[in-house]
């Protein structure tokens, strides 16, 4: 596990960047943390260092929207409680890249390539703590 400060967001930016040099398609990347936490900014910067021209919002009330190309997936479940039947085929999309905000309400619909990334405030800095459940190795974002 490691924790990256993302107080602001150049840093955001910079690691999102870092990050998606590392991710492969097929790998779901789990995204959790409050309201407000950084979430939605976060796989905004990953949807622009992919080459993704389409604007990216919130997919709070449609649960899910893609973006192409390439093709990514960015889905919410913060309206589900524990069914993500909705989701399925998009989770396990090995041609995708998969971005799932609020990941924490669905923990059993969760492919075995999740990486974990929860999002908070420690002594007011924004950080980013990461998991890379053996999917990513953690040691690449290393300083």
């Amino acid at each position: 596990m490691k924790i990256i400060d993302i107080n602001t967001l150049e840093k955001t930016q910079a690691f999102a960047e870092r990050f998606i040099q590392a991710l492969s398609p097929g790998i779901c990347v789990a995204c959790d943390g409050d309201l407000g936490a950084g979430k939605t900014t976060f796989v905004k910067f990953c949807a622009q260092a992919l080459g993704v021209k389409e604007p990216l919002d919130s997919p709070t009330f449609t649960l899910l929207k893609t973006y192409e190309p390439p093709k990514l997936h960015h889905m919410d479940a913060y309206r589900l409680d524990g069914e993500a039947w909705d989701l399925e085929d998009a989770l396990h999309d090995e041609t995708a890249y998969i971005f799932l905000e609020w990941a924490s309400h669905i923990p059993d619909s969760l492919p075995d390539t999740t990486v974990h990334l929860r999002f908070f405030q420690a002594d007011g800095i924004r950080q980013i703590e990461f998991n890379g459940n053996g999917v990513i190795r953690e040691d690449i974002f290393n300083d």
